[in-house]
């Protein structure tokens, strides 16, 4: 179970310093104000699913960081969606090499919504962390079924 903790802060912490230039560090204590939800599902010698629980200012710190844009410059809904999907497929695809870099995943196509304060963030997984940084809190979580 640490060792799956582990990948997963490692993954996280890569792309979001170099793909997005936020640092996280977990923050157990308190609450994710979750805006937005992004999934996405994975196979191969493990199968299960990825989520990730942003709240909207992060997001939009990663989406104006990753775009280079100014604070004064409007963000859409879709592009600040795009953004998520692009953060949960990325730090899915840098988890899974830790996990077997030799062995060729299957990921679904990264989905995205809208939540609200009262969605249940985590249900039973078994993996789960909040993360935050100057920006806002960011949850992940990550169910896992071995293959066969």
């Amino acid at each position: 179970m640490e060792t799956i903790r582990k990948m997963m802060k490692d993954s996280i912490s890569e792309v979001f310093e170099k793909m997005f230039f936020v640092f996280l560090e977990e923050d157990e204590d308190g609450p994710v104000n979750c805006d937005v939800e992004a999934a996405i599902d994975f196979s191969s010698i493990l199968s299960g699913q990825m989520k990730m629980f942003f709240d909207r200012e992060l997001l939009r710190t990663m989406t104006r960081n990753m775009l280079n844009l100014d604070d004064d410059d409007d963000l859409s809904k879709e592009t600040l969606l795009d953004c998520a999907r692009e953060a949960i497929n990325m730090v899915c695809g840098n988890f899974l090499t830790k996990i077997d870099v030799s062995d060729k995943f299957t990921l679904s196509i990264p989905r995205c919504m809208d939540v609200d304060a009262s969605h249940s963030f985590f249900g039973d997984a078994e993996h789960r962390m909040i993360l935050v940084s100057e920006s806002g809190k960011l949850g992940l979580m990550i169910d896992l079924t071995p293959a066969g």
